[in-house]
């Protein structure tokens, strides 16, 4: 038990995160057909967020084991090893949540909607009257009748 109680405790540590990101993996497939760039984004930065940390309680749990202690690395390449894997985390981390941010505020460009004088756009099936809208700046255009 002495063995397995340090990996539970870092589990359940990261659980919160877990289950976030898990809902965060879930729901970008449940949108997938509405988003689907946004949804794709998000679904890589989720997985890589999930990928990561279990690769860190893994990786934490084998470099403390017998395993890893057979090896008889030097205190040298026991740092090596480990800053290298901590340094790789630590990238894969930020490109998740890169990827993460660009799915939650990157433009999304929605073609057959109107854009309103403020920037935002208009109630889907909003028709302006029969000719024009105003888009900002007295700029007007027409709008495209299918």
């Amino acid at each position: 038990m002495s063995e397995i109680e340090p990996l539970l405790w870092r589990m359940a540590i990261y659980g919160p995160l877990f289950i976030v990101w898990i809902i965060g993996t879930i729901l970008s497939l449940t949108r997938w057909r509405k988003h689907p760039q946004v949804s794709l984004l998000a679904f890589v930065g989720f997985v890589l967020q999930l990928f990561q940390s279990g690769a860190g309680i893994a990786f934490d749990s084998w470099i403390m084991s017998p395993q890893a202690l057979a090896l008889n690395w030097s205190g040298e390449q026991l740092t090596r090893v480990c800053k290298f894997f901590f340094s790789t985390q630590t990238c894969l981390s930020a490109v998740g949540w890169a990827l993460i941010l660009l799915a939650i505020f990157r433009w999304r460009n929605q073609p057959n909607r109107i854009l309103g004088h403020d920037g935002q756009y208009l109630p889907e099936g909003f028709d302006p009257g029969t000719k024009t809208a105003q888009r900002g700046e007295g700029d007007v255009f027409y709008r495209p009748h299918p």
